[in-house]
């Protein structure tokens, strides 16, 4: 969340595009991990944050945990992910990924 806080300060240059979402995802594993977490920042002026959690098809590797902290026993409750629930968020917007290698 620390990310979105950055990202507002920066958000005063008026040059900024309006359109930017902002996300970041946590996973099962470093490698093809499936959702676990996803956190959108779509209006980081106004601190508009929202952080979903997801029960993933396969178990949380304990590097991943490591890293995010996130438990089987915490999203053993949570929906799976469902792509048609997450798109409204992403239509109309450039989104920004946090950590993402850079496409050539």
């Amino acid at each position: 969340m620390l990310l979105f806080r950055r990202l507002g300060e920066r958000r005063k240059n008026k040059h900024m595009p309006r359109n930017l979402l902002f996300f970041d995802t946590e996973t099962t594993g470093k490698t093809n991990g499936r959702l676990v977490q996803l956190a959108i920042g779509y209006d980081v002026k106004g601190g508009q944050i929202t952080e979903m959690f997801f029960k993933p098809a396969e178990p949380i590797c304990l590097e991943a945990m490591e890293v995010h902290h996130i438990t089987e026993e915490q999203v053993k409750d949570c929906a799976p992910v469902d792509p048609e629930k997450l798109q409204p968020y992403f239509i109309g917007r450039t989104a920004v990924a946090h950590n993402a290698p850079l496409l050539s």
